[in-house]
């Protein structure tokens, strides 16, 4: 289902929850009719990896509450059920940082939310472009494969271009997962600030 929620506490949440990060991310240029046919045309080769580890994702948040009530009736159980979740998330790492994959996604900076993107590029994409991409987050090897709206481009005294990109048509568990994803990331990164904080003291 495409998130379509354009509320003030919506839009006021994904502009807070956003980050700085490094991924993997590949970029197309797509037309109308890949975006909104049924199903979209992605214009990216994927391998057994990538659909591997997309799929185990999903798995995972859909037994989330599930396991949670397990872990209310018996801790034991609960304890072995996730261990084994983690030794099969470890097997679809391993998988995917030796298949190779990544290597044709190039590495950006970007800023990323549940909303959207942005990063730059040599090359302006006009206002309203349609993009597909393909992401890859790290240290996961998590792939999504998104649609965007480019609704900003800007260029630096570098020659380089701001590119911020809408995401369109978007999945509630695509959108889900980048937003557990962005605030985990922050929380990270508060945590090595108070250690390197009491480390100064």
């Amino acid at each position: 289902m495409a998130n379509t929620d354009q509320s003030p506490d919506a839009i006021e949440r994904r502009e807070f929850f956003r980050i700085r990060d490094a991924v993997a991310l590949e970029f197309k240029v797509v037309a109308n009719t890949d975006v909104f046919s049924d199903p979209p045309q992605y214009p990216f080769a994927t391998g057994l990896a990538f659909h591997l580890i997309h799929e185990f994702t999903h798995i995972d948040q859909d037994c989330a509450a599930a396991l949670r009530q397990i872990a209310e009736e018996s801790r034991a159980l609960a304890t072995y059920l996730a261990g084994v979740e983690r030794k099969l998330s470890l097997l679809a790492r391993t998988l995917a940082a030796q298949s190779g994959e990544t290597e044709s996604s190039p590495t950006h900076e970007v800023t990323l939310s549940e909303g959207g993107l942005s990063f730059e590029h040599s090359t302006p994409f006009p206002v309203g472009t349609l993009l597909a991409l393909k992401l890859t987050l790290f240290p996961s090897y998590v792939g999504i494969l998104l649609f965007g709206k480019v609704v900003q481009c800007t260029t630096n005294g570098a020659g380089h271009h701001g590119v911020g990109v809408e995401f369109v048509r978007i999945r509630d568990q695509e959108r889900q997962f980048i937003a557990r994803y962005v605030m985990r990331r922050q929380a990270e990164w508060r945590r090595a600030q108070l250690d390197r904080d009491s480390d100064t003291t």
